[in-house]
């Protein structure tokens, strides 16, 4: 384990992120899915029912029922539920986080994202623009849990190796982090892969061409 957790370190310290293939059994793959598609459709029937509500109070043309957050994707906070407390215990998981941060770990979040069909793409960001921490330092560690295949289809993860160490550059005028970057890396994973990434590493989500929800688990 200490081997592996130093190889992931350096790959992390190099590119800012790293997939860690077949990470989760199938069985713990079924029971985060389970909440996933309870929460899809939750939330679906939610937005079909204010759709219903807002036309039979006289509003029409589009009604945005996704208003505020992008629309197609489903984003919800689940730490409190019973149902998703295993996984903050994961004991790899946090040893991975222990291991970047030089302490005793904790995973204090949980939450679902999933990109309907026809929805998803984003701007490359970082979840944290401050200062990037010296080579060998880790002021913020994430995962991503993949519970559907990330294709070409399907839409994937993007990341821009090295981005954690210094800010990319964008080509067109008005510096737009929508288009594809031309160093970029989109990473195809499968259900139960992980993918772990620097806080100040630039990524996004790419758009969902396929016929079924893309859906997936961040810590």
């Amino acid at each position: 384990m200490a081997a592996v957790l130093t190889d992931l370190l350096d790959e992390l310290d190099d590119r800012g992120f790293a997939v860690l293939r077949s990470f989760l059994a199938a069985d713990e793959v079924a029971r985060l899915t389970a909440v996933v598609d309870e929460i899809v459709s939750t939330t679906l029937a939610e937005k079909q029912d204010e759709d219903r509500r807002r036309r039979e109070a006289g509003e029409t043309g589009w009604v945005d029922v996704w208003h505020p957050g992008q629309q197609g994707v489903v984003a919800k906070l689940v730490t409190e539920r019973p149902d998703v407390a295993w996984l903050r215990q994961h004991r790899s998981l946090l040893a991975i986080k222990g291991a970047a941060k030089g302490r005793e770990a904790r995973l204090r979040n949980v939450g679902v994202s999933v990109s309907m069909p026809g929805y998803g793409h984003q701007g490359l960001h970082a979840d944290d623009e401050s200062a990037s921490p010296p080579i060998g330092a880790w002021t913020g560690i994430s995962f991503v849990v993949v519970l559907s295949t990330f294709d070409a289809v399907s839409g994937t993860f993007r990341a821009i190796p090295g981005s954690h160490r210094t800010r990319p550059q964008f080509e067109d005028w008005k510096g737009s982090a929508m288009p594809p970057h031309p160093e970029e890396v989109r990473v195809e994973a499968e259900p139960g892969d992980v993918i772990v990434h620097s806080s100040h590493v630039w990524k996004s989500a790419t758009f969902n061409g396929g016929h079924a929800p893309r859906r997936a688990v961040w810590l």
